[in-house]
């Protein structure tokens, strides 16, 4: 290995870097199959799934925060019922 040095101007430099990274951003498309003309159509229906997801999830805790304040309340109601009421 020789220690000679390569001198580049600033143009030269970002020019290097915007090709290096146009070509590792296709190589990273390609490894996640997102290369071909349906790429476009596929991150769409991706996030089309997501967003279903989150709406699903938003959805299932809300039902399951109404279910535990009724099941709080008749567990309230049910003691107050074995008590004998309120006024005893």
């Amino acid at each position: 290995m020789s220690d000679q040095s390569i001198t580049l101007s600033e143009g030269q430099l970002d020019a290097l870097v915007a090709k290096s990274a146009h070509i590792g951003a296709k190589q990273a498309l390609a490894d996640l199959g997102l290369h071909d003309e349906n790429a476009a159509t596929d991150i769409r229906e991706i996030r089309s799934i997501l967003d279903g997801y989150r709406i699903a999830k938003s959805g299932f805790l809300s039902a399951f925060g109404k279910a535990i304040a009724v099941c709080v309340l008749a567990i309230i109601g049910f003691g107050i019922y074995l008590g004998g009421g309120l006024n005893e």
